[in-house]
């Protein structure tokens, strides 16, 4: 007989599984105010496996959360559940709005791998979010783009896609800059003359170049280049790219 997941379940075995020391740690590094029971990610993980072999749905669909534990549990599940695509849309739509914080939503999009499978499908609803104008729907929406969608095919598109994103709110810049160094990691031809002519703006213009700075993958002599150009702006970076 299959096991019905509740919420009071699953508040029991993610109780089970909290420590107090690690909650005090991670409260520190999330914005907002909400409850955290402090269970790790790899404990999260092998639960969420164990609630996706049951009966799931009712919960998942039901009872807003309780922590943000439950949150990241929740992400996790549907990261493995493999419905239709318009059921799974649904699910993920509904899903959304709850998304709160840079890591339950980080934690979502690296989990929905039916992106990688089906891109043609979920490639607008990324689209979508990224234009919203709510901080952490235009999150949603770029963090898939650069999880699953950095592509020779793709790039224009997202590079217009970073350019129609509203981006008055910190994660969400945040992550386009992020997505746009993700790019010039893997085109950095392409990528500087985007950064060249973008519709970007100041801010996250120049993150943008901080986080290819802070990439591993970048040699001594680009380097330089890019100090240079975060340096002296925008019409100094036009010169340089082209």
């Amino acid at each position: 007989m299959a096991v019905i997941w509740t919420q009071e379940r699953v508040m029991e075995r993610l109780e089970a599984l909290a420590e107090p020391e690690y909650a005090e740690f991670s409260r520190k590094l999330l914005p907002g105010d909400f409850k955290v029971l402090g269970v790790r990610k790899p404990a999260l993980h092998k639960l969420a496996k164990e609630v996706a072999r049951e009966e799931w749905q009712e919960w998942l669909r039901g009872t807003p959360c309780c922590c943000h534990d439950e949150k990241m549990l929740k992400a996790f599940v549907l990261g493995l559940a493999r419905p239709e695509w318009g059921e799974y849309e649904a699910m993920i739509r509904e899903f959304v709005p709850e998304i709160d914080n840079w890591e339950v939503c980080d934690g979502f999009c690296c989990g929905l791998k039916i992106a990688r499978e089906h891109p043609d499908l979920v490639w607008p609803l990324a689209v979508e979010y990224a234009e919203s104008g709510r901080e952490y729907e235009i999150r949603f929406g770029i963090v898939m783009m650069l999880t699953y969608y950095i592509s020779k095919e793709r790039l224009l598109d997202l590079f217009g896609a970073f350019d129609r994103a509203k981006r008055e709110s910190y994660y969400a810049k945040m992550a386009i800059a992020w997505a746009v160094s993700m790019c010039y990691v893997k085109f950095p031809e392409e990528t500087e003359r985007y950064l060249s002519d973008s519709g970007l703006d100041d801010w996250t213009w120049r993150k943008s170049i901080q986080k290819v700075l802070e990439s591993r993958q970048i040699n001594g002599e680009v380097r330089e280049k890019l100090k240079k150009w975060k340096k002296n702006g925008r019409k100094v970076g036009e010169k340089t790219a082209r």
